[in-house]
This record gives structure tokens, sequence and C-alpha cells, in this order.
């Protein structure tokens, strides 16, 4: 009996044993979920904060300068002493703006108690993009820069910051409602360095400042106005010659066809210069007109000549680029058809009218005299290129036309004047033609396609004139 008494003691003692590690396992696995739960909770305010990329405030519950109101203040305190007794840190991230506030709530199952953090979104400065120095010349221009281009900010977007501007002393810097950085050089002789001071303001009244280097470099005599114009036409004159002699190389279809047809022009009409010239000389009352001597006049060598230097002065003494640069070419057309016009005419020889020894008599390479330089006319190639030339500077078909009479005169005059013949004029035509057209269109193509600016590596503004 005795011995069963003692069984029966240690059976209740071992389920007792069993009972308390049974509540013990119970407590501490509860115990486990909240601290499970509170570590969720931090780990998304974590995530949170790395996602919004955003500064934080911390506020303890010691600190006194909150600006949260007294009930909003209550509540987080209430918070921070529920967080002690769970093992949460003491310190939560609240927003001063509740109308941004951001909230993470996590329910514990256990306790049905909720736990609030709100993370704080604290505006920025904005961040300005290096905004690149400018380096010009003398009489250049510098870039008018889009501001919204150079700036990011955590609050407004690019078009909304205000931008000031400041410390400019030699120029004169704008910034426009669209937020377009002009720059002005107030007196055309300075030269020199100029730092300007940008300041880019956000909506919250922070700013951020940022200083932009502009020079002005002192052009030297030679590369100044109006001698640089004519210093670039010597040089680019000098490759209007290369590329003219080359250019029959480059010929496509229709370059090829439209020499062709020059030459067939003129073989066709070489058949008929003795018809025409008989029938001139029935009427020999022609060759006195006044008209036809005004003709022969704008067919000179000197008209060409002073044309040229006339025209080249006058946009000079009126800072005219536009005139300047046709009075150049004019005068350039001149020289290059003039040399052309003499190497064919001592190429062929060609017999003049008034020498009665026919339309096909030619004294090739043997001879200078002035009988024998009949092909191509003189008049025509000059009067033409003139034209040409003067003709490039409106759009306006009649107008061309008018510009063109006296070229037409002028060629018919060496006709009925009896010192050509009528293929001779009409070769001379096209040769002043297409030297003077190939000119202008040249130096076109070349300020357009060759003449650029831009920034290189290192910010800086330049101009490249690519050969």
């Amino acid at each position: 009996m005795k011995l069963k008494f003692i069984t029966s003691a240690k059976i209740i003692f071992i389920v007792f044993i069993i009972l308390i590690i049974i509540v013990i396992l119970y407590n501490h696995g509860e115990k486990g979920n909240r601290f499970n739960s509170v570590d969720r909770l931090r780990d998304k305010v974590v995530e949170k904060i790395k996602t919004d990329s955003s500064r934080i405030t911390e506020i303890k519950a010691e600190n006194k300068n909150t600006f949260l109101n007294k009930e909003k203040h209550n509540k987080i305190q209430k918070h921070l002493e529920n967080c002690q007794s769970s093992g949460i840190p003491e310190e939560l991230h609240i927003l001063d703006d509740s109308s941004s506030t951001n909230k993470i709530i996590e329910k514990d199952s256990s306790s049905k108690e909720i736990v609030s953090l709100e993370i704080i979104h604290n505006p920025t400065s904005p961040k300005i993009i290096q905004i690149p120095s400018q380096v010009i010349l003398q009489g250049e221009k510098f870039i008018s820069l889009d501001l919204n281009m150079f700036v990011i900010d955590s609050i407004d977007k690019p078009e909304e910051i205000k931008w000031t501007v400041s410390n400019s002393k030699n120029l004169n810097v704008k910034i426009s409602l669209s937020n377009k950085l002009i720059i002005d050089v107030i007196n055309k002789d300075w030269f020199g360095v100029d730092t300007i001071l940008l300041t880019a303001v956000n909506s919250a009244n922070l700013f951020s400042s940022t200083k932009i280097v502009l020079e002005v470099r002192e052009v030297e005599l030679i590369d100044r106005y109006p001698i640089k114009p004519i210093k670039d036409v010597l040089v680019i004159g000098v490759e209007d010659v290369l590329s003219l002699v080359i250019n029959p190389v480059k010929w496509n279809t229709e370059d090829i066809i439209f020499a062709s047809s020059i030459l067939a022009g003129t073989l066709a009409l070489t058949t008929l210069d003795k018809r025409v010239q008989d029938e001139i000389i029935k009427n020999g009352s022609y060759s006195k007109n006044t008209l036809l001597d005004v003709g022969k006049f704008y067919g000179e060598t000197y008209t060409s000549q002073l044309a040229g230097v006339g025209v080249a002065l006058y946009g000079i003494a009126s800072s005219d680029k536009k005139a300047t640069r046709i009075g150049l070419e004019i005068f350039e057309s001149y020289l290059i058809a003039d040399r052309i016009n003499y190497l064919i005419k001592h190429m062929f020889g060609r017999e003049r009218p008034f020498t009665n020894k026919g339309e096909l008599t030619f004294n090739l390479f043997t001879s200078r005299s002035n009988s024998y330089n009949s092909l191509p006319s003189g008049h025509a190639t000059l009067a033409f290129s003139l034209s040409t030339v003067l003709s490039s500077c409106t759009d306006d078909y009649y107008l061309k036309a008018l510009i063109f009479a006296p070229a037409v005169l002028s060629a018919v005059s060496r006709v009925y004047q009896n010192y050509h013949w009528a293929s001779d004029v009409f070769l001379g035509g096209a040769v002043g033609f297409i030297v003077g057209n190939y000119l202008v269109n040249r130096h076109n193509n070349i300020i357009s396609n060759k003449l650029s600016f831009g920034f290189d590596g290192q910010g800086r503004v330049g101009f490249v004139y690519r050969f």
C-alpha cells in the first residue's frame, strides 16, 4: 500500500512538471510572436525609408521641440511606452505635415494592439547640374541656355524653379519667364572674364547656387572685321580654284548632260555664225547704237572690278556682312572667269569676224594677237559672272531677269559690233554663269555645312570649320 502511494506521487509530480513546461513554452511563443511582429514592422520602416530616399527626422520621447500638437504628442508618447515595453527602439519617425503622412501599420494578432510608424519627407534644396562656362571671341555671341535642363528638385518640376542671377559686371545677363539664360555683351570692344552667380529657389524657399565663367577673348587684328572676311575669302578663294579644277571628276549625270548641252549649243551656233554676221552687216546702223554701247560697258573688265570693290567697301563701311561677301564674290568670280576665258582664247586662237577670214579659222596655241581672241567672248563672260552673283541676292524671278538684262545686252552688242561670232558670246556667257553660280553655291554650303559651334568635353563652347 505504501509502494502504491509513492508511485502515485511520482506520477502527479511528473504531470505537474509537464504542465509547467507547457505554460512556459506557450508564454515564450506568444512573446516571440510579438517580437516577430515588431521585427516585421522595423523591416518595413527601413524598406520604406530606402525606397523614398528621403531624409527623416528622429523624434525621441524626451524631445520637447516637436512641431506636433498636444494630442498627437500624447499619442506618440503612448506609442513609445508601448514600444519600450515590447522591445521596440525608443524612437519614432514622424511627419510634421499631416497632409503627406505615410503610415506603416502592423497588427499584433495576440494582443490586438496596432503599432503605427510615420515617415517624414523633409524637403531638400534643388540640385544644380554643372552649367558649362562659355568662351567666345569679340564680335561673337554667347549661347542661350535652357536652365530647366540643369536642375533637379524633390518638390518642384524644373520649370517651377525660380532662378536669379547676380555678380554680372560687364555682361547683360537675363533670365526669361521660361528659365532661359540670355547673355549679351554690353560693350562690343570689351574683352575679359566675368563670373556670374546663378541661384535656383524652390517653393519651400530652399536654394542652391552655382557660378559660371563667361569669357570674351580679344581678337587679333588679322581676325577682326572687316579684315577677317577678306582673309577668309583669300583662303577660300584658293580652295575655290582647286575645287573648280577637280570638279569635273565629281560630275554626276546631270552635270555631264549640262556640259554636253553647252558644247552642243556652241557647235550648233558655229554653223550659223556666218549667216548671222551677214545679216548684221546688211544693217550697219546697229554698230553705233547707244544701247549697245551700254551693254559693252557692262562687260568691260573695269566694270566688274569697280562693282566688286565698291560693293565690298559699302559693306565694310556699313558693317553689312552680306554686302561685303557679295562684293568679294563679284571680284573673285571676275578673277577666275577672266583667267578661264584667257586660257580658252589662246588655246583655240579663233579669228574675229572683222578679219574676214571665216568662222572656222583657228590658230591653235600659236598667237596672242587680239585678232585671234574671238572664242569665247570676254565681255559676255564677265557680264554673266557679274549678273549671276548679283542675282543670288534675290529669289524674285522678275528681279533676276532684270539683273541679267544688261548681261544679255552686252553679249548682243559684241555680235552687232562685229567683234565676236554668235557662238563666241554663247560660250562666254556659259562660262561666266557657271563660275558665278559655282562660287555662290559653294560659299553657301561652306557657311551652312562647314561652320558649326557647340560644347566640347570640358563644357567650353567653340567654333569648328571642317575642311
